[in-house]
């Protein structure tokens, strides 16, 4: 295989693992930030399921997790594992693959600034951003198990 082909996923392994794991550094941040005071309407609306702001943030973490989980599963992982085999088999080229990334990442990015600048409480962006950052960290691993399964000659 051709070594830039090798290098591609090697890159896409490490951005999107470097990514997720910001993202989920980023969201828990935000809401422990949260539990610990200012305005959260999701920590408040589960208090009465939660005994206090830091179960419910816990829970919110879950629930990132748990939808994070999903989105990698129903859009990440697949597109992952198609970029990866279409530069394996030669159907594509490494720069293809990386526009795709790029844009794919690009609406990403938009919708974490979006969220941002249109005053998301602390607490929902922070579940968000977990939901985002678990899904790329998944994605990343299958990026990660194409780039070490390579055959180098």
């Amino acid at each position: 295989m051709d070594m830039r082909k090798h290098y591609t996923l090697f890159f896409l392994t490490l951005c999107w693992l470097g990514a997720g794991l910001f993202l989920v550094v980023k969201g828990t941040a935000l809401l422990s930030a949260a539990a610990k005071g200012g305005y959260a309407p999701l920590l408040e609306g589960l208090a009465p399921i939660a005994s206090q702001k830091e179960v419910a943030a816990a829970l919110l973490i879950a629930l990132g997790l748990g939808v994070g989980f999903f989105k990698a599963k129903k859009v990440l992982k697949p597109l992952a594992t198609k970029n990866s085999t279409a530069l394996q088999t030669g159907e594509t080229t490494p720069k293809a693959v990386l526009i795709r990334t790029a844009i794919l990442v690009g609406l990403m990015m938009g919708l974490g600034m979006g969220i941002r600048y249109l005053g998301v409480p602390g607490d929902l962006r922070g579940t968000i951003l977990i939901a985002v950052g678990f899904a790329l960290l998944q994605g990343g691993a299958v990026y990660m198990r194409f780039a070490a399964t390579l055959d180098h000659s």
